[in-house]
Parts: C-alpha cells; sequence; structure tokens
C-alpha cells in the first residue's frame, strides 16, 4: 500500500490473520480508533516513511505478531499511545521514527 490516505473507520490499515510480508508507505491513518493495527501472528510487514496521528486510540498498535519493522515514521497527537508494542511483539524493529504529543509515549 502506497501513497494512501484512510481516516474515520475503527482501523486505519489493519494487518492480521497471518499477514506476511506486506509494506505500507507513504502513507497516513488519521481520525480513526487505531491508525495502523498488525495483530494475530502478522509477520515480516513494513511500514515505512508514514504518519498515524490524531486516533482516539492508538496510532500504531502491533500486538501477537513479530518480526515487524516501523521505519521512518511519525505518531503524534493519539489519545493512548504513539506506538504501542504488545504480547509477543518483541522483534519489532523501530528506527528513524518519531512519536510525540501522545497521551501515552
Amino acid at each position: 500500500m502506497n501513497n494512501v490516505q484512510i481516516w474515520g473507520t475503527t482501523y486505519g490499515f489493519y494487518l492480521g490473520g497471518n499477514s506476511m510480508n506486506d509494506v505500507i508507505d507513504h502513507s497516513k491513518a488519521y481520525n480513526n480508533a487505531y491508525g495502523m493495527y498488525l495483530g494475530n501472528n502478522s509477520t515480516n510487514n513494513t511500514i515505512d516513511n508514514s504518519q498515524a496521528y490524531n486516533n482516539s486510540v492508538d496510532g500504531i498498535y502491533i500486538e501477537n505478531s513479530s518480526t515487524n519493522e516501523i521505519v521512518r515514521c511519525e505518531t503524534y497527537d493519539n489519545t493512548r499511545n504513539g506506538i504501542y508494542l504488545g504480547i509477543a511483539s518483541d522483534t519489532t524493529t523501530i528506527s528513524n521514527t518519531f512519536s510525540y504529543r501522545n497521551n501515552n509515549v
């Protein structure tokens, strides 16, 4: 998914159900509940050069997913977390990413 904007939904971008090797690139997710959601064994996905902001829960939410990458992104003004890494997501790599003005950074 390249250069996509999603707003006004529960999940801006949703990768779940064993999603593998997907790329979200140069995209924006705003005014959703979750900006970008990766769950249920999503592996080897990349979020690159994208923004998640002004979401009512989390900007980027990753749980029960491994070996994902967040690169050159911005998360800001989200109600709960800019980036949330939940259970079984400890192999996620985050680099050159800014997270600010979130309720829980």
